[in-house]
């Protein structure tokens, strides 16, 4: 799955990629992964990569900018 690129309004910098971070509630793990279209901040997520917790909750979204080359 290709992460979603967007235009960066009023600059000439480029693009940016947008991402969520999800936190497990029990081993407290952050998992950074592409966006989603219904992703917000404190949603539920899925299953923890480490633990295996179903309790994983969304607590950012982010962009960064893509690199120039």
């Amino acid at each position: 799955m290709s992460m979603p690129i967007l235009p960066c309004i009023g600059s000439r910098e480029g693009k940016v990629t947008v991402f969520t971070i999800e936190e497990c509630e029990r081993c407290s793990l952050k998992t950074k992964r592409p966006f989603k279209d219904d992703d917000y901040v404190f949603k539920d997520g899925g299953e923890c990569s480490h633990c295996k917790s179903p309790h994983t909750r969304i607590i950012s979204v982010h962009s960064e900018r893509a690199k120039r080359s």
